[in-house]
């Protein structure tokens, strides 16, 4: 995967095997994880308010 700028943006694309492994979709919300040496990514899981 290369990082690539769009204006005043980076963009990472995520593997179409990639997403079908994890379930993922568009549009599904992720969080970025940030450590030393690297980033993990994340689906935001959403908890309900009961």
């Amino acid at each position: 995967m290369k990082i690539q700028q769009n204006k005043r943006q980076f963009v990472v694309t995520i593997p179409i095997d990639v997403m079908r492994l994890l379930g993922w979709n568009k549009g599904t919300e992720v969080i970025f994880l940030p450590g030393e040496k690297e980033i993990k990514i994340k689906k935001l899981e959403v908890q309900n308010a009961s």
